[in-house]
């Protein structure tokens, strides 16, 4: 599901919950490469994943708590972050 309305990471969690849904969380490069995909083809720019460091600074999780097991720094997520402009609460 992607929203048009600009909003925060807390509004579009917010919206996801009320939606039954969740922010995504990416658990391996298949998935990544895939959401990398529909953005392209849906045109989509920006989104919020359900990455964060709130709890405790540098220690990334995904909004279940569990660990993210892709570096939110290293090539992959960057890459992403730089070229799609994807944002966790970073």
């Amino acid at each position: 599901m992607f929203k048009t309305k600009k909003v925060t990471f807390f509004e579009a969690n917010s919206s996801c919950i009320n939606e039954d849904a969740e922010l995504i969380s990416i658990e391996d490069f298949e998935e990544l490469g895939f959401l990398d995909e529909l953005l392209r083809q849906e045109g989509v720019e920006k989104i919020y994943v359900g990455m964060t460091d709130i709890a405790e600074e540098d220690r990334w999780v995904w909004m279940d708590g569990s660990p993210v097991t892709l570096d939110p720094c290293g090539t992959e997520i960057t890459r992403m972050v730089i070229q799609r402009k994807i944002v966790g609460s970073m």
